[in-house]
């Protein structure tokens, strides 16, 4: 705790302050829930490359997947490389989206909210993407703010979607339906 609050005091951005902030509450709530090199990470921030991570959270799935393509306004080459500097995550990846059979493919995007997409049997929509590190993954669990089913939405149509759907995911008898769907398309 001593460490921590070592690094809280030098935090130097309101934003990083927060973050600090954050991960206290989920260490109160439940200890040992954050690495100490997510402490670490946090205590090193610029606060210019808080803001961009800040920016990239609402388009980043909870399995740590950022749809980087997704992110308004689109980062730049050197936002993503001081990014990628500061350990947050690791970029050039693409992450695949399919459709089953059926022509409908379903998937979790942050807690219990997911979403639906529809389109030709077996299709696959392939997004760039950047996968975020432990920090980073730590992170999203305290600081991001709500999935931006909108924006992707838009993108996922913009790739050829029939219909895209969102909404909190409910699982019976081993499957996964959202019940009260939000369409988009």
């Amino acid at each position: 705790m001593t460490k921590f609050e070592r690094l809280a005091e030098d935090a130097t951005s309101e934003d990083i302050q927060n973050m600090f902030g954050r991960i206290l509450a989920g260490e109160i709530r439940k200890p040992g829930s954050f690495s100490p090199s997510t402490l670490h990470f946090v205590s090193m921030l610029e606060p210019d490359v808080a803001e961009l991570i800040k920016r990239t959270l609402t388009l980043t799935l909870d399995q740590g997947v950022c749809l980087m393509e997704c992110v308004k306004p689109n980062l730049t080459a050197s936002e993503v490389a001081f990014v990628d500097q500061s350990g947050f995550w690791s970029s050039e990846k693409s992450y695949t989206i399919g459709i089953g059979d059926d022509g409908i493919g379903l998937a979790l995007a942050r807690g219990d909210l997911g979403y639906v997409i529809y389109g030709e049997s077996n299709a696959k929509f392939l997004f760039t993407a950047s996968l975020l590190f432990r920090a980073g993954r730590d992170l999203l669990k305290v600081v991001a703010s709500e999935f931006d089913f909108h924006i992707f939405g838009d993108k996922a149509a913009s790739k050829g979607l029939k219909r895209f759907c969102f909404g909190a995911v409910h699982k019976s008898q081993g499957m996964q339906k959202i019940p009260v769907p939000t369409f988009l398309y």
